[in-house]
């Protein structure tokens, strides 16, 4: 795909592609990922896997499940029943005991730059930080 957009994005494909031509055909295929696969895997996904990959989205490695508990305020049973059924999606991969990480590393960057992204992670007052826990206030 990112050979594909390259040669289109060159000026004279049939001789010679440019770097540029290559980081722009590098975008190009990154947004049709996005869209191809990613969004599809998004869409099938409950609310709850939803706030669990937003959640995960706010570590820049690979995610604690305790840091993703403590985000959502839950328990570690609830999150390890959403971890099991994103690994099963192809969205999440097991990288370690109580590790994840997104099965594409793509997949971070398409959900900061969803609308829900900031209402959701308002919603579970996590801030631009990074790699930090957060809970919600108790009523």
């Amino acid at each position: 795909m990112v050979g594909f957009h390259t040669w289109e994005a060159a000026a004279e494909p049939d001789t010679a592609v440019a770097l540029s031509d290559v980081v722009e055909g590098a975008q190009v295929a990154q947004q049709h990922i996005g869209q191809l696969v990613i969004a599809p895997l998004w869409r099938d996904q409950p609310a709850a896997a939803r706030r669990f990959l937003i959640a995960m989205s706010h570590d820049d490695g690979e995610s604690q499940l305790t840091d993703i508990a403590r985000r959502m305020d839950v328990t570690s049973g609830y999150v390890s029943v959403y971890r099991a059924r994103l690994i099963k999606s192809g969205l999440v991969a097991d990288v370690g005991k109580r590790t994840v990480a997104f099965a594409l590393p793509s997949t971070r960057r398409w959900i900061r730059a969803l609308d829900e992204f900031s209402y959701i992670s308002e919603s579970l007052h996590l801030t631009e930080e990074r790699n930090v826990g957060f809970t919600l206030p108790h009523d």
